[in-house]
């Protein structure tokens, strides 16, 4: 489930900057004993983004994660989100 979206922007070691849309997840696994007991955060792809930003914070998603790690004082997950119940998963037409 998404807790929250933040836009996140940051300076690089080059000096350009860095624009993230970050959602924080809570695992909600039906098991009590196999869900992660810590928030972890993920940013958005720029495929995402375009589909997704703005409307996720309360929506139970299906989220297939391949890597986690520690940015800063957070967790961060690496993966992509397969399926937000009630949003279409097809980029708008322009």
């Amino acid at each position: 489930m998404v807790l929250a979206e933040e836009s996140d922007s940051y300076r690089s070691k080059n000096n350009m900057e860095v624009k993230n849309q970050v959602v924080t997840l809570i695992d909600r696994d039906p098991n009590p004993e196999a869900r992660l007991k810590t928030p972890v955060d993920y940013n958005l792809s720029d495929e995402e983004k375009v589909l997704y930003a703005g409307k996720l914070t309360d929506k139970v998603i299906e989220f297939a994660m391949r890597d986690i790690s520690v940015f800063g004082s957070r967790i961060r997950v690496r993966g992509k989100i397969l399926s937000v119940p009630g949003i279409a998963a097809e980029a708008p037409k322009k």
